[in-house]
């Protein structure tokens, strides 16, 4: 797996953790335990996407383009994690995404919705129009 972090600007210390991109081709499926975590973050799968694997039901769901990803009391998924994966992720301070976007940690706690729905219109035109691609890929000229 190839990983690449980096610290915000200053001026976001205060709310953002950092930032991550990972990257990896793996040919026969992991299942990756998630533990809890007092931190939210944003991810953006730019190629592939994992499965997220309900450790109460063992039901599998494929993640939204975007999601948003509230702090963790428990253990309540795995991610299924198959074939060629690229990941962006911005890591938020224990309260920075509600004190950038205003949202309620009680309603993000112990979920994962897609980014859409909590981030509004405005994510969503941009998001819709926007397809992500890591820059390896998209730099032609």
């Amino acid at each position: 797996m190839k990983l690449s972090r980096a610290l915000p600007v200053t001026a976001l210390r205060d709310y953002v953790r950092g930032f991550e991109q990972r990257e990896a081709d793996i040919e026969s499926s992991v299942v990756f335990p998630i533990a809890a975590r007092p931190y939210q973050f944003l991810e953006f799968y730019l190629q592939g996407k994992y499965l997220v694997e309900s450790c109460d039901s063992r039901i599998r769901d494929v993640v939204p383009q975007a999601v948003v990803v509230g702090p963790s009391t428990y253990r309540r998924v795995d991610l299924v994690l198959h074939g060629h994966l690229a990941v962006f992720t911005i890591q938020f301070q224990p309260s920075g995404f509600h004190r950038l976007f205003g949202v309620p940690m009680p309603e993000l706690t112990d979920r994962a919705l897609e980014a859409r729905s909590v981030l509004g219109p405005s994510f969503a035109s941009w998001s819709a129009g926007s397809p992500m691609r890591p820059a390896s890929t998209t730099a032609s000229n």
